[in-house]
C-alpha cells in the first residue's frame, strides 16, 4: 500500500465538487506509480523497461507535480540510474526530487534513502550516507506490496557492506526481503555479496529463488547469467543470456551471449552474436563501441590482425560518437588505443580512470591489458600479484585478446593460479580453469 501524500488528505475548505475532482486526479497518479513499480519489479532494468518506467513517472509528475509520492518514486528511480551510469543529470534529478519531500512527510524516509544512494555512488561522505540510510529504515521499517522501503534496506545493507561490515549488511538485506515491496533489490544484492564472499552455493540458491519468483524479470535473469559466467559455466550462462535477448531484444544480452561463446572459443558464434548486438544498438540509435572492440578481439584470436585493426578503428569512432565520460568507458577506449599500438595516447586516456581509482575497482584489469599489449612483463606481473592479493578473479587477466602473448607464460600463470600450479607442477594453456 502506498503511503499517503498531501494530495490524499481531505481538505474541508474545498467545495465538494472540487474535492471530488481532486480525489479523481489522485487515483490515476497512484495507479501510474503502482504500475510503474510493478513493471520495474517484474521486467527488470533493461533499457526498454527503464525508459517505459521513466515515461510513466514523468507522466505522474505532470499530473501531480507536488505529490510526495511521485517525488519519492522519482528520487529512488533517478538514484538507481545514477548508480548504474554516473550521469550527473540523474544525480541532479534524484537530489531535486528528494529535496521536494519535507522532513515531516510520510515519504521522507525514501528521500533519505535516495540521498544515501547518491552519496554511496559518489563514494564520498559515506558516514553521512550511512546515517541517512539507517534513519530511513528506522522511520519506515515495514511497507506494503507496492511500497519502497525494501530500497531503504537495500541501500543500508549495501553501505554496510561497502564499509566492511559484511555481517551487518547481510542481515540488513535479509531483513529487507521480509518487509514487502518485492525485495528484488535486496535479494540481488544478497546473492552478489555471497558470491563476493566466496559462498557460491548460497549465492546460487538465492539466484534460483529469484528466477523462480520473478521469471519475467530480465535483470534477475541477466544477473544469474553473469553469476554463471563468473563461475566458468559459460554454456549455461549463454543460455540465460539468450533467454534475456529473446525476451527483451536487448543488445547487451546479445553482447554477453557473444562473450560466453568467446570464452568457449566458439569464434563464429561469438562473431554472429556481436553482429546482432551491433545491429541492435544501431537500431536503438545507441552509440556503443563494445561490439566493435569485441569483433576486433575475435579476429585477433583468429590471427587476422588486419581485420582486427579495422574494427578497433571503427570502435574509436564510436567512442567519439558516444561521448561517454564514465571511467570504465574511458579505460576501454585506452585499451582500444593500445590494441592499435598508440601507447602514448592510451596513457593519456588513462588519466581520468587513474584519478578515480578509489571507486573504480576494475582499474587493474585495464592496466594489465595495456601492460600486456606493451609487452611490459615486469609491470604485468606486478599488476597480477596485486590483483590476486586483493581477491580479484584470475580469469579477468587472461580472458581478453590483449593477453594472447602471455597465456603460456609459466610465471604469469603461476601468479594467477598458484594452487593449481602447485598441484600440477606446471601450467600451460591446457591447465586453465575449464570453460
Amino acid at each position: 500500500m502506498l503511503g499517503r501524500s498531501s494530495l490524499d488528505r481531505p481538505e474541508s475548505a474545498l467545495p465538494s465538487a472540487l474535492a471530488s475532482s481532486k480525489e479523481a486526479a489522485v487515483r490515476p497518479v497512484e495507479r501510474i506509480l503502482i504500475d510503474a513499480r510493478r513493471t520495474w519489479i517484474r521486467q527488470g532494468s533493461d533499457s526498454l523497461t527503464i525508459e517505459s518506467v521513466r515515461r510513466e513517472l514523468d507522466r505522474a509528475r505532470e499530473i501531480a507535480p507536488e505529490s510526495s509520492d511521485v517525488h519519492a518514486y522519482l528520487a529512488i528511480f533517478h538514484a538507481s540510474r545514477y548508480a548504474v551510469g554516473w550521469q550527473p543529470e540523474e544525480k541532479a534529478a534524484a537530489v531535486s526530487s528528494a529535496g521536494r519531500i519535507g522532513e515531516g512527510d510520510e515519504r521522507y524516509p525514501t528521500a533519505l534513502a535516495a540521498l544515501a544512494w547518491v552519496a554511496w555512488t559518489d563514494g564520498s561522505s559515506l558516514d553521512q550516507a550511512l546515517d541517512w540510510a539507517e534513519e530511513s529504515v528506522r522511520l519506515e521499517p515495514l511497507c506494503g506490496e507496492d511500497g519502497l522501503c525494501d530500497f531503504h534496506y537495500y541501500v543500508l545493507g549495501s553501505l554496510q557492506i561497502r564499509m566492511d561490515d559484511e555481517e551487518a549488511g547481510l542481515q540488513t538485506l535479509r531483513d529487507g526481503i521480509l518487509v514487502g515491496g518485492g525485495a528484488v533489490q535486496c535479494r540481488l544484492k544478497l546473492a552478489v555479496t555471497l558470491e563476493d564472499l566466496e559462498k557460491p552455493d548460497e549465492a546460487e540458491e538465492v539466484y534460483r529463488e529469484l528466477r523462480s519468483g520473478w521469471r519475467e524479470n530480465s535483470t534477475v535473469q541477466h544477473e544469474f547469467a553473469t553469476f554463471l559466467f563468473n563461475r566458468g559455466r559459460y554454456r549455461e550462462a549463454g543460455q540465460e543470456y539468450k533467454g534475456v535477448h529473446d525476451k527483451t531484444r536487448d543488445p547487451k544480452a546479445a553482447l554477453n551471449f557473444g562473450h560466453a561463446h568467446y570464452m568457449m572459443e566458439s569464434w563464429d558464434t561469438a562473431l554472429d552474436s556481436y553482429d546482432v548486438a551491433m545491429e541492435g544498438f544501431a537500431a536503438r540509435k545507441e552509440a556503443n563501441p563494445t561490439p566493435f572492440v569485441s569483433i576486433g578481439d575475435v579476429y585477433m584470436e583468429k590471427d587476422q590482425p588486419a581485420a582486427a585493426e579495422k574494427y578497433y578503428r571503427r570502435a574509436l569512432e564510436v567512442f567519439a560518437e558516444e561521448g561517454a565520460t564514465g571511467v570504465q568507458r574511458l579505460a576501454q577506449r585506452a585499451v582500444c588505443l593500445a590494441k592499435l599500438g598508440d601507447f602514448e595516447e592510451a596513457e593519456r586516456a588513462m588519466t581520468t580512470p587513474r584519478s578515480n581509482q578509489s571507486r573504480f575497482q576494475a582499474l587493474p584489469i585495464f592496466e594489465a591489458r595495456i601492460a600486456a599489449l606493451e609487452k611490459d612483463r615486469v609491470a604485468l606481473l606486478e599488476i597480477a600479484r596485486g590483483w590476486i592479493d586483493s581477491g580479484g578473479e584470475p580469469i579477468r587477466l587472461i580472458d581478453d585478446a590483449a593477453f594472447i602473448s602471455f597465456r603460456e607464460d609459466q610465471e604469469y600463470l603461476r601468479i594467477l593460479w598458484p594452487d593449481l600450479y602447485q598441484e600440477l607442477g606446471t601450467v600451460g594453456s591446457t591447465a586453465l580453469p575449464a570453460s
